[in-house]
């Protein structure tokens, strides 16, 4: 009688382990959907902090939220922050377009993100330039010079 008793205890223990274990992760999830919501409210007013954040969250997904990684609006909100000078963005922005081999653009948003303090980025932007044809990087000049122009507007 008392070993069984012990395997109740022990039974429900689990239970009640679980119960609590998986309430919490319910929890984390509602938790992380709410903060893409509030992420997604402050985007669309244009905070470009906020902007960069969501393209973060959609370049990796977020399990806890049940949203898979989405490139697309990654670049869309990227690009909204990049346009507002965020450097960050920015930098972001010609990492996603290096890796999708679209190295005009790359070049051309390195460009824009690096400075004098940002000696990476402009180390990135030489690197992809070695990648490049001379009509290539002809174009990536003539497009960081315009967007250049588009953001000192």
């Amino acid at each position: 009688m008392r070993a069984m008793n012990r395997r109740v205890v022990i039974i429900l223990g689990a239970v009640l382990l679980l119960s609590v274990v998986g309430g919490t992760v319910l929890m984390l999830g509602d938790n992380e959907a709410e903060r893409i919501e509030v992420l997604t409210e402050q985007a669309q007013e244009g905070k470009a902090q906020a902007q960069y954040q969501l393209a973060h969250t959609f370049m990796s997904g977020s399990p806890d939220a049940k949203m898979e990684p989405n490139f697309q609006l990654a670049e869309q909100w990227f690009l909204r922050a990049a346009e507002q000078g965020h450097q960050p963005s920015q930098h972001s922005l010609a990492g996603l377009y290096m890796s999708s081999a679209d190295f005009v653009g790359a070049y051309a948003w390195y460009t824009v993100a690096s400075s004098v303090t940002n000696g990476l980025t402009a180390q990135l932007r030489d690197d992809c330039a070695k990648r490049m044809s001379t009509k290539d990087l002809a174009e990536g000049k003539k497009l960081a010079a315009k967007l250049r122009r588009q953001l000192s507007e």
